[in-house]
């Protein structure tokens, strides 16, 4: 594709069109162009950055905003803004150029691990997810005297192995017979759906909380099923956002960076 291009660059490209050679390179303004014999310009690369700085924390980019965003808009003149991407990704982008691209100066991506919903677990392998990748839910502590994650915590850990196959099942909710002392049973209904706070973004925000369906087969598995239709990414979003926002007001006073999520 052809480029008009400033007047800067017509000498260099009449010369090319009398060289012999079929095409020629022009680096110009930190951008470089191929021209051909018949002086057409094309646009090989836009390296006004050429690598983005990569961070894992939000912190850390609020650093990088007082260090050296400020001097981008000052020095460089680009507009810079803060695109929230998802969940776990932040960057910080530039204005259109004249070619109608932006410049991406930093990522952000948050550091969490990949949580198996959907697969159904052995008895060891759920209690230990449960326990690591989840947040104790303290206001459902305060209101019920036990969150979800422990009630879940309670059934799986003491499940008896040929009882597990006796479960009932409505179609919604599950009852099962645990262990309850050292020679007792207990019939348990397993809530559901339950209400859990998994780690799924940035560890400087408060974890969304989201339904899931809680599911026991033969064999002592267990499986959990996101059943929000994904809006704890939303929810996710606009807190990053909202934490950018105040980490910007105590900063600057003000927010100079805006925020798009």
């Amino acid at each position: 594709m052809s480029l008009e291009i400033n007047s800067e660059l017509q000498p260099a490209i009449d010369l090319i069109r009398q060289a012999e050679d079929k095409k020629h390179f022009i680096a110009q303004n930190g951008q470089e162009y191929v021209v051909d014999r018949d002086g057409s310009v094309c646009l090989l690369t836009n390296p006004t950055v050429q690598k983005p700085l990569t961070l894992n924390q939000l912190s850390g980019l609020t650093d990088w905003l007082v260090n050296e965003g400020t001097k981008i808009q000052t020095t460089v003149k680009d507009f810079l803004m803060i695109q929230v991407v998802s969940p776990t990704e932040v960057r910080v982008i530039g204005a259109l150029n004249s070619q109608r691209r932006r410049s991406t100066y930093v990522n952000v991506n948050a550091v969490v691990d990949d949580i198996p919903f959907g697969r159904f677990l052995d008895q060891e392998d759920m209690v230990i997810l449960l326990q690591s990748q989840f947040v104790h839910d303290e206001e459902q502590q305060t209101e019920k005297g036990i969150d979800d994650r422990d009630i879940l915590l309670q059934v799986v850990s003491n499940l008896r192995s040929d009882e597990v196959q006796q479960q009932t099942d409505d179609g919604v909710s599950q009852t099962v017979q645990i262990n309850s002392g050292v020679a007792s049973v207990s019939t348990v209904k397993v809530p559901n759906p339950v209400t859990l706070i998994p780690y799924r973004t940035f560890q400087e925000i408060e974890q969304p909380a989201s339904k899931f369906i809680f599911r026991m087969h033969e064999g002592m598995t267990s499986a959990l099923f996101e059943a929000d239709n994904s809006q704890w990414k939303v929810e996710a979003k606009q807190r990053i956002k909202a934490f950018l926002n105040e980490e910007q007001q105590k900063a600057f006073g003000e927010i100079k960076f805006p925020v798009i999520a």
